[in-house]
């Protein structure tokens, strides 16, 4: 994607444009909508400021010393202690597309002109993403209420020159980077530091990565469990329409559809009673395709609708109604909806990597397919195959599976009791993210387990395989082999994972 993503009041941003924003595919910009309405708004600000309005980050200190006023002598001094003391976040720091991710959320928030940012501000974030900027930013330290105060300080801290930047993947002083590119500090002013760091953006920029990667990997458990069933000669009867029009679940329909155009030409699999070798239905595995993954797939499309519309809004406090010529406090930066989202995407990612998993062990297994000992047609005994991948599967199950505590439900105080109650909508899109990898990687095996069924029974001089189920494994091919000897697996599985999730 080379087109500019122009952002403006009305801009509707979707979820992969986040994405491509994330992954250095896409540029943004500042549209002049989006100029003519900060102005507006910090002209606002200027009007309140004049009148004496008492207005919170502005005029006062910040969470429970909001009860302190503060003179306008000290408002930037104000602005660079609120970043210095919310930088203090911890832990390993968020890969480079997750930072961008963020960055670019911000940014689609800032630019609706209800936050009274200066221009100015704005251009210089834009332009850290247009110049590949990318502050080095820890994974903890946010609630998810008052917005990503700390991740988001981290962010204003290096644009302000005082932080960290990745240069080639290492983690360089921010001064050093900026004097080389001839790039002027951020220098904050008004409410500059309130309006960078107080909202959603890190927890919404996960979560739509999240929700892009999610969706790639339902594609392939799709497309799998079509091959799946190819390989193993199942009966398509349980992928009808009837079955969607007695139980009109969209994503069940939608699932059903799509596994009956993926087979539509595979002369092994079995279509109805009369042409039945055996029982005349399947294990679940099979058989429960599309209510497994369309459960998943309605789950998805709820996700998208709650981040997306997340990305769209204005997460900060207070709120500036130019309209009205009004200064709202509220608390539009409580992350609820997307930590209740995450924690529902959550489960759909662990009930993929459950069916992806279970269909590993039946594949693998002698007696259940029909197939060599984990997929291994020559010298089995001296030779293992698969059978090391397939406990790596079952590993990362139970790693996902003990991963399921609901993060939107542990609210602990903090902040002086300022913030007594709060979402932790943090965690729950980055349990996403960490989620959605391991799926990748359950995923990979399984595709590599398909692909290395597919080829030995081809020469071995039996076909009929569906043209999706040809065209899968050599996609999975491209980036992997199918195993002749035994060999080291992983990078084969690290590989078709990358391939599954993208950037």
């Amino acid at each position: 994607m080379s087109d500019v993503l122009k952002l403006g009041p009305d801009t509707w941003v979707r979820c992969e444009a986040i994405d491509e924003v994330a992954c250095g595919g896409r540029m943004i910009a500042i549209s002049v909508e989006a100029e003519d309405a900060i102005e507006g708004c910090h002209r606002l600000l200027e009007e309140e400021r004049e009148k004496g309005a008492l207005i919170y980050g502005l005029t006062t200190g910040f969470g429970p010393l909001a009860n302190r006023q503060v003179e306008l002598g000290e408002l930037e001094r104000l602005q660079k202690n609120l970043v210095y003391h919310l930088a203090s976040g911890v832990g390993e720091p968020f890969g480079e597309d997750v930072t961008r991710a963020m960055m670019a959320c911000r940014a689609v928030c800032l630019a609706r002109g209800r936050s009274a940012v200066r221009l100015e501000t704005l251009q210089l974030l834009v332009r850290w993403l247009q110049d590949g900027l990318v502050p080095v930013v820890p994974r903890y330290g946010s609630v998810g209420a008052s917005g990503d105060l700390t991740p988001l300080a981290h962010v204003a801290l290096a644009m302000m020159g005082e932080g960290e930047v990745f240069e080639e993947g290492r983690a360089v002083a921010a001064s050093s980077v900026l004097e080389k590119r001839g790039i002027q500090p951020l220098r904050l002013s008004d409410r500059d530091g309130l309006a960078l760091v107080n909202g959603t953006s890190a927890t919404t920029a996960m979560a739509a990565l999240a929700q892009v990667r999610a969706q790639r990997a339902l594609d392939w458990a799709v497309g799998l469990s079509a091959a799946f069933c190819d390989v193993l000669g199942g009966h398509a009867q349980a992928y009808d329409e009837v079955f969607g029009e007695v139980r009109p679940h969209p994503g069940q329909v939608r699932v059903a559809a799509a596994l009956r155009e993926a087979l539509a030409d595979s002369a092994r699999v079995e279509r109805g009673f009369g042409e039945s070798r055996g029982l005349p239905q399947d294990p679940y595995t099979l058989r429960c395709v599309p209510q497994m993954l369309g459960a998943v797939d309605d789950a998805l499309g709820f996700h998208r609708e709650v981040v997306e519309r997340e990305i769209n809004a204005v997460s900060d406090n207070p709120i500036f109604d130019v309209a009205r010529g009004q200064v709202r406090h509220g608390g539009n930066f409580f992350g609820q909806h997307v930590a209740m989202a995450s924690d529902l995407l959550n489960t759909q990612l662990v009930t993929m990597a459950v069916l992806a998993e279970r269909q590993c062990a039946r594949l693998m297994d002698e007696a259940l397919s029909g197939l060599p000992a984990f997929l291994q047609w020559e010298d089995v005994g001296v030779q293992s195959g698969m059978m090391g991948a397939q406990v790596t599967a079952s590993s990362l199950v139970a790693q996902m599976r003990g991963q399921m505590v609901a993060l939107s439900v542990q609210s602990m105080p903090t902040n002086g009791n300022n913030q007594d109650v709060n979402p932790m909508a943090t965690l729950a899109a980055l349990r996403s993210l960490e989620l959605v990898e391991r799926l990748s990687e359950v995923l990979g095996i399984l595709a590599l387990g398909v692909a290395q069924a597919v080829r030995k029974i081809q020469a071995h001089g039996q076909g009929g395989f569906a043209e999706a189920t040809v065209r899968r494994v050599e996609r999975v091919l491209e980036v992997a082999s199918t195993i002749e000897a035994d060999r080291p697996l992983y990078g084969d599985i690290r590989a078709i994972a990358g391939l599954v999730v993208g950037c």
